[in-house]
């Protein structure tokens, strides 16, 4: 059996390790995996040094909305750069579908999971679930890792003739939590629709006493030695709650002037400079680290004392959450989408606070902080509820049981 998995992205994060793990653990050692991913994702690299088992890897060159607007329209503002892009959307269709098809039929795969970020996401993700069909696929696994939007109001014609045509190539529809699976039912074609599921993330249980490299000992790299260390995992985006976690973090290095967070992710300057502007207008004397992108975060995760999610909206599942459950590590969160779901009722295995309630989610750290005992009775039922429902055998099973599911058939072939 030949199995294609296809993506469009353009971050690293935490799809990345996704892959890795689907590919790594998948439990037929006899099928043949394909991974076809955009050229210009910035993540090719650290999926293919992380998978250990024999994976093709195809990376195209199709061109895409944001890689047309970023080569040939860098010199317009960024407002006008994004109302060209939907437009570049409906141009791109025709080529897209054309070269996918191609594609298609010179790998002559089995099976096809396609994996969107947010919905409707890269376009190419779509259409590639549809020219799989066309050119003489079976229905495959559409799996979204973010939020639906309700179509566009002046691009809804499109928008719903495409979902049409999408509903037709698909035979399940998979997110990776309740509520990011059922965000798909604001789209008017999908509303009432019974092919949506979902599937929690999952996660290796950690080796013990994994050796750190120069790269990713924070502590080392940064000095601090064994201060207390909040780490907040996630790309530079304004979603992700900066401010709001420097407002708490300031409150938090009033009684605990040790502390330290460091923050590591993947983003563009615009959005660094922003985040550092507001760290300096917040919170100017705190021991607040910002760095860049830094591959293997599970050996970050393991350095903390405290992993802190500060997402204010659109966080559909929280893959960081689950990496520190399962090393014990204490996890701080809002509530934001999917976040509450995964860290269950709040204050047993981790903190879920309202996303607008900065002293409730500083008072949560400096109570952590306050206690051994706390953190690790906190640690503890993570650990616990990460191995009883975001393991990764679990996640990849279930995955696997859909991904070769023949609908023809109603069965695995």
């Amino acid at each position: 059996m030949k199995v294609i998995l296809f993506v469009e992205n353009n971050h690293c994060g935490g799809m990345d390790t996704f892959f890795a793990n689907l590919i790594n653990n998948w439990p037929y050692p006899n099928d043949d995996i394909c991974l076809i991913c955009n050229k210009s994702h910035p993540g090719l690299t650290n999926i293919k040094s992380s998978v250990n088992r024999e994976c093709e890897f195809i990376a195209h060159n199709i061109p895409l909305n944001w890689t047309v607007v970023d080569k040939y329209f860098k010199w317009l503002p960024y407002y006008f750069r994004r109302l060209i892009r939907p437009i570049l959307r409906i141009c791109l269709y025709p080529i897209q579908m054309n070269s996918l098809k191609k594609l298609f039929r010179k790998l002559k795969g089995d099976r096809i999971m396609v994996v969107n970020g947010a919905y409707p996401g890269g376009e190419s993700c779509r259409i590639a679930s549809i020219a799989w069909v066309k050119a003489g696929g079976l229905p495959g696994v559409h799996n979204i890792r973010n939020f639906s939007i309700a179509p566009r109001p002046l691009l809804a014609c499109y928008e719903n003739w495409i979902d049409r045509m999408l509903d037709k190539s698909v035979h399940t529809y998979v997110g990776v939590s309740i509520c990011c699976a059922e965000s798909l039912r604001k789209r008017p074609t999908l509303s009432l629709s019974d092919k949506i599921s979902y599937i929690y993330n999952g996660v290796s249980v950690p080796l013990k006493n994994k050796k750190l490299d120069i790269e990713t000992n924070l502590r080392s790299k940064l000095d601090i030695g064994d201060a207390p260390m909040c780490l907040m995992l996630a790309t530079y985006e304004a979603r992700k709650g900066h401010a709001f976690l420097f407002e708490a973090f300031k409150q938090v290095s009033e009684h605990f002037p040790e502390a330290h967070l460091t923050i590591c992710g993947d983003g563009t300057a615009s959005d660094r400079d922003r985040v550092m502007k507001l760290q300096k207008q917040i919170a100017p004397n705190t021991n607040i680290h910002l760095l860049g992108f830094i591959p293997d975060g599970s050996s970050l995760i393991q350095q903390a004392d405290i992993l802190v999610v500060a997402s204010q909206e659109w966080e559909s599942f929280g893959w960081t959450v689950i990496e520190a459950m399962i090393r014990g590590v204490p996890v701080v969160s809002t509530n934001a989408g999917g976040l509450a779901e995964v860290i269950g009722p709040n204050e047993v295995a981790g903190f879920a606070i309202e996303t607008n309630d900065v002293e409730s989610y500083a008072a949560a750290i400096m109570e952590l902080l306050n206690s051994h005992s706390r953190r690790m009775e906190v640690a503890n039922a993570g650990r616990n509820r990460a191995l009883e429902l975001f393991a990764v055998d679990r996640m990849v099973h279930d995955y696997a049981k859909l991904i070769l599911y023949n609908p023809t058939t109603q069965k695995r072939d």
